[in-house]
């Protein structure tokens, strides 16, 4: 029996929620600061290692090309925030491996659904598509497809079947909530150059920029033309115009004319884009469960098909039980 590791690929920018003044809002600070934890370039990285079965210093040194001093920082940030755990490798052994803590083991879902989209999306997709072809479910014997749905109807959860309540209310001080968190934590970081998505030109290289995710939080409350954009985010116009031909690259937004004349265009999440949303729902809600205070915990996400508020689980697409780690076998 194998017991998988965990592999996430985490929103650059914050999804959360929080109750202030009688209001919930998907977007703010406490959330934000969970999701810093795990949200920089290397440490998805390394997540995503830990997944494929990496747990020496050496290891994550020789696959992700990374720093021992680099390393050794976000090893440590890891550790602090009880997500990982240093463990000697036999009771005589001076060195260590790193394994998952129940809260990293908690990531399991998101990590689920990450390599299915990665193995579904993107082309040079080898690695993630052996992974997922040898994942088994050892309760129905099944191979291991990860299932995102509801867990009061048990039906999937689509794009365009979740509401967010008193969205058009809200959706300015969401966004400013994002916008203030994003200038106190840290800098914007540039788009990730060539060089870095030929070396990894999956998920890590798509969210993992500030700019870039900022936009795919807009796309998901039904932003969708130029100026909204730099309207509710506040962003630079070239770096809005840079962001945009990115995305569009990868395939996750399309440009559609609205008007013949003078000739507007409006960005539109493609297929590819809306099938993100499981994702980050199951991302965000990790960062809900696991690392919000208890008073804050209470959604304002609805499953407009059975009307009640949106917990996701990923379940085995063949039985429809949720896998635990120790029911999942890498054949």
């Amino acid at each position: 029996m194998v017991c998988i590791t965990i592999l996430t690929t985490v929103l650059g920018e914050k999804l959360c929620y929080t109750q202030a003044m009688n209001h919930q809002l998907i977007l703010n600070e406490p959330i934000a600061n969970g999701l810093d934890v795990i949200g920089d370039r290397w440490t998805l990285l390394i997540l995503r290692e830990a997944f494929y079965g990496s747990t020496r210093f050496e290891q994550f040194c020789e696959r992700i090309s990374i720093s021992r001093a680099t390393l050794t920082r976000r090893l440590n940030a890891l550790i602090d925030n009880e997500i990982l755990y240093k463990a000697p490798y036999s009771e005589t052994s001076k060195r260590f491996e790193y394994k998952f803590t129940q809260r990293g083991l908690g990531l399991m879902s998101s990590s689920l659904l990450a390599v299915q989209w990665e193995a579904d999306w993107r082309e040079n997709n080898d690695r993630q598509s052996s992974v997922i072809q040898r994942l088994h479910h050892s309760v129905c014997g099944q191979r291991l497809s990860p299932k995102p749905v509801c867990r009061a109807c048990k039906l999937p959860v689509r794009f365009d079947e979740v509401n967010w309540l008193d969205m058009s209310e809200q959706l300015d001080r969401q966004l400013e909530e994002i916008r203030a968190s994003n200038a106190k934590h840290r800098k914007s970081k540039p788009k990730p150059t060539d060089s870095e998505l030929e070396k990894d030109p999956g998920l890590v290289s798509m969210i993992g920029d500030r700019w870039t995710i900022l936009l795919l939080i807009a796309c998901f409350f039904n932003t969708k033309k130029f100026d909204a954009f730099i309207n509710q985010l506040n962003i630079p116009s070239s770096v809005l115009a840079d962001r945009l031909k990115f995305l569009i690259e990868a395939g996750v937004l399309t440009r559609v004319a609205y008007q013949a004349n003078p000739v507007r265009h409006e960005y539109q999440l493609t297929e590819k884009g809306k099938s993100l949303f499981p994702f980050i729902m199951s991302l965000r809600q990790w960062v809900v469960e696991n690392m919000a205070p208890s008073s804050q915990r209470e959604g304002r996400l609805i499953h407009s098909a059975c009307g009640k508020p949106l917990v996701l689980d990923v379940v085995c697409g063949g039985c429809g039980q949720k896998p635990w780690p120790e029911d999942i076998e890498l054949k």
